[in-house]
């Protein structure tokens, strides 16, 4: 099927009373699993399907199949429409009107199934060599996968490309004295020469390793140093909570905020959907919108919100082309596309050596239960006690409880080490004064 073909489709619509935007996708996935040094499990996916919405006055209908063909395609419009007609009403739904984006045709590397395999043995192979305490590599794993995707609408839009990436993640367990502890490092890539399997098995171990001891302290208020990985889980909770479909269900601590200071003036928020290499970058949102870059907070004052086209309507802005699907069967929603802190000029080490007494914070747990309203957090969490500018045991067991906006505030120092985690990035931070409770 081509895309001239859903364009001549889509361009019939409104013979049928209708306005229609089309969505094709097409993907392929791979995922390998390696323990003991030899294969676990294989799993081969082929995907493909077709998601139409209509615009009926002002009803919005969503139809889908999973078969691709010029019939299914008319005869998914067709339904697409009757489920419109029994819809509510809302005077700011919209389609997108008229662009045309053709992109980059990815593939995949050209990498043999054999390396494929090697490369996630050798990851595994690393991991348990790099300390005897490590008992186990629960599983070392690769992955890749294969988009195409098709936008045709009766409004002028008319969008294709493809989009690839690769992904791998190392689980390890050691011991020591009856203790376990689990180390998990993971990265996600646009190009299979950017993954570096033998430091994620490195980087797996020693996670598992250093954290072997841990046990809490006493409570009390402390500066903390956040680890970038913590930092990126932090930032996506903001994410939702900058959404603008967050604003308008009245669900987001951002609400009403828009030109106030609501961080710290090193703390800048940009979420970019042309960002190189980005995992979430396209020419193009799921709704066919130009992706750009948009900043949400600069030096701390918050500048506004990502969009897709329902939201900007009912706001009265312009779409940022944040309309997200996920897959053919699921309509558009709002969600952010490479989303990250901007880095500062600080190091890690330094950060450390610049502390009397203070936490250095590599996991959290319950991150999902912060109030996206209020912006309260109690969260679990684990890292290592700083004393004199440095680390002298780890830690476990406590808890840091504050606010999101508190938080965000007490910013003292930014990192320069930026990292992408998939699609989140953040650099190390570290806040003065939060409150810990522990023994």
């Amino acid at each position: 099927m081509k895309l001239t073909d859903l364009k001549e489709v889509a361009l019939k619509a409104p013979q049928l009373g209708a306005k229609a935007e089309i969505f094709v996708m097409r993907g392929q996935s791979t995922e390998l699993i390696v323990s003991n040094q030899k294969l676990e499990s294989l799993d081969k996916k082929s995907t493909q399907g077709v998601g139409v919405r209509t615009l009926v006055g002002e009803r919005m209908g969503f139809a889908f199949s999973t078969e691709l063909s010029l019939d299914s395609v008319k005869k998914t419009l067709n339904q697409s429409i009757e489920n419109a007609k029994v819809t509510a009403p809302d005077k700011y739904n919209i389609l997108p009107s008229a662009n045309m984006a053709l992109g980059d045709r990815e593939t995949l590397a050209e990498v043999s199934f054999e390396e494929k395999l090697a490369q996630a043995m050798l990851a595994e192979k690393v991991a348990k060599k790099y300390d005897p305490r490590i008992i186990k590599v629960q599983r070392s794993a690769y992955g890749d996968s294969l988009a195409e995707i098709m936008i045709a609408s009766s409004e002028g839009v008319l969008a294709e490309y493809t989009s690839s990436f690769y992904h791998a993640y190392v689980l390890s367990l050691a011991e020591e004295d009856g203790q376990r502890e689990e180390g998990y490092a993971f990265d996600v890539v646009r190009k299979f020469n950017k993954l570096n399997f033998r430091n994620l098995g490195e980087e797996a171990a020693d996670k598992a390793v250093s954290m072997l001891g841990a046990r809490p302290i006493v409570s009390e208020k402390l500066p903390l140093i956040l680890d970038r990985e913590v930092v990126a889980n932090i930032l996506g909770v903001l994410a939702d909570i900058l959404s603008a479909k967050a604003v308008i269900k009245k669900k987001s601590l951002f609400a009403d905020r828009v030109g106030q200071k609501v961080a710290s003036p090193l703390i800048t928020i940009i979420d970019d959907g042309t960002m190189e290499d980005g995992i979430a970058t396209a020419i193009v949102d799921d709704e066919g919108v130009p992706m750009q870059r948009t900043v949400l907070v600069d030096s701390g004052v918050l500048l506004g919100f990502y969009h897709n086209s329902y939201t900007a309507n009912r706001l009265q802005t312009a779409s940022t082309g944040n309309g997200v699907k996920a897959g053919v069967k699921a309509t558009v929603s709002c969600g952010p596309t490479n989303i990250y802190f901007q880095p500062g000029l600080a190091s890690k080490e330094d950060m450390i050596d610049s502390l009397r007494r203070g936490l250095l914070i590599n996991n959290v747990m319950g991150l999902h239960t912060a109030n996206p309203i209020s912006g309260d957090f109690s969260l679990g969490a684990s890292g290592f006690l700083i004393e004199n500018g440095k680390l002298v045991r780890p830690v476990r067991g406590i808890t840091i409880a504050g606010n999101l906006l508190d938080l965000l505030s007490k910013v003292t120092r930014v990192g320069s080490d930026l990292r992408m985690y998939g699609s989140t990035g953040a650099p190390t931070l570290l806040v003065d004064g939060i409150s810990v409770s522990g023994e």
